[in-house]
């Protein structure tokens, strides 16, 4: 069987192979896009793609894509490639060109998210190839693959990992999500990573992938991060939308109290945020989320354990003293008992929380317990019905009295959605399996 390959439009050098290995109706084959990722495995919870320095052809989830036979004046079929990164089964004649093109945007049921490197426009970026069919198509699947390797392939396919995994991340129905690969004026924070409403700003001269382990697996977590600030965004999520201080709780820098506090030995330069010290119970759960998104899609649900890679500074203790010292990264396991806040940090405060805690809370009330565990959608049905009550000046304590704090993130309040959306149930294993992670996590204060 002979099959030549002409490249047209092509993003680098384009190889066409034949994976089959089951024949199917003479004529009628799928059409598969394969293209080139390169996310570094540095045995820190990377799970889904252990490549190192290197580039790995991965398939284009869910892309835009169209496909026609070369030279007709029209698309004989266009639509989204499937979990698979494939067609549906098309009618393909022999010895013919045909014109196939994937776009970096995404899109699967009713969720759509566009990968843009210049403004927040609908995706225009894409990869074509003209290829020849042989004599023989009776072959079920034809992979074509796509190179060479950019940094808008890394997002396109971390979105179609998310997109991919919309059953348990529950990402919302109707949602538009725009990414763009470097600093955009849309974007909350211009000249760096951020969010502003569905929009998601990755600054490539701080992450972009450049070969080293540090920043290949930082910037992997870094759009897992701010994707998952955009779901919350769309479900009312931890922290709500756009809520909640960067900036830690100052306590006073001498003591036991250091281990609390994000100034600690560099009043004059903090640290914005950091995931073992206290801070405010809305930043303590709005980032705690992002990072537990961002650590969902580096690693199984069904792991024995899941790993989330801190790119920055953290506690580290010696001789009895806490004290600040860059490692590159981090690795935390999620399945580990912290309880940062109640061993060190006055766990009386209910409007004050732990990054760290709080994303161990939501793995494990997410991974653990068996039937017992919570899918994402019952996770966003707590904090919605704590914000239908709590957050529009209800009764908090229910005593008939009006309440204007409006804060509805407290770990008390979640526990009575729970206990209010299970009581029917006798013993219910969901409300006792949140309340036992509530304590095994320290966040039940």
């Amino acid at each position: 069987m002979k099959r030549t390959l002409k490249v047209s439009i092509c993003m680098g050098i384009c190889v066409l192979l034949n994976a089959s290995i089951a024949s199917a109706a003479i004529g009628y084959m799928k059409w598969c896009a394969r293209w080139p990722t390169r996310f570094d495995d540095a045995n820190y919870g990377e799970d889904r793609y252990t490549v190192r320095n290197t580039t790995q052809n991965t398939p284009a989830r869910y892309a835009q894509a169209k496909f026609k036979e070369d030279g007709a004046s029209s698309w004989q079929w266009e639509g989204y490639l499937d979990s698979n990164g494939c067609t549906p089964v098309l009618l393909t004649k022999s010895n013919t060109d045909y014109k196939f093109i994937t776009y970096y945007t995404r899109y699967y049921d009713r969720r759509s998210i566009y990968v843009n490197p210049d403004a927040f426009e609908a995706d225009g970026t894409y990869k074509s190839m003209t290829i020849q069919t042989g004599s023989d198509v009776s072959f079920p699947e034809m992979y074509a693959f796509f190179g060479v390797w950019k940094i808008e392939t890394n997002m396109a396919q971390l979105a179609g990992e998310a997109l991919y995994l919309q059953d348990s991340l529950d990402w919302p129905k109707y949602s538009l999500v725009y990414m763009s690969t470097d600093a955009n004026p849309l974007c909350d924070y211009p000249m760096g990573t951020g969010t502003g409403g569905s929009r998601i700003c990755i600054d490539s001269t701080a992450v972009r992938s450049d070969g080293s382990i540090y920043n290949d697996g930082r910037y992997k977590y870094v759009i897992g991060h701010e994707m998952g600030h955009v779901q919350a965004n769309y479900k009312g999520g931890p922290g709500g939308p756009s809520v909640g201080s960067y900036s830690n709780e100052p306590w006073p820098i001498y003591g036991r109290d250091d281990y609390c506090n994000c100034y600690l030995n560099n009043p004059s330069n903090p640290p914005t945020t950091c995931v073992r010290s206290r801070t405010f119970i809305e930043t303590a759960q709005q980032e705690s989320w992002a990072n537990f998104f961002s650590s969902s899609l580096q690693n199984y649900r069904s792991s024995t354990s899941g790993v989330y890679v801190h790119f920055g500074k953290s506690y580290i203790e010696v001789n009895g003293s806490p004290y600040w010292q860059t490692v590159t990264p981090f690795a935390m396991n999620l399945l580990e008992r912290w309880k940062w806040m109640e061993d060190h940090c006055n766990s009386g405060s209910s409007d004050k929380g732990v990054i760290f805690d709080w994303m161990q809370f939501f793995w494990q009330v997410w991974t653990m317990g068996g039937s017992d565990k919570f899918e994402s959608s019952m996770l966003s049905a707590i904090w919605s019905g704590a914000f239908d009550e709590y957050g529009d000046g209800g009764d908090v304590n229910n005593d008939s009295a009006t309440d204007t704090d409006g804060g509805y993130d407290e770990y008390a309040k979640w526990d009575n959605i729970v206990d209010e959306m299970y009581e029917q149930i006798s013993d219910s294993g969901q409300r006792l399996h949140f309340q036992n992670m509530g304590a095994y996590n320290g966040v039940n204060h």
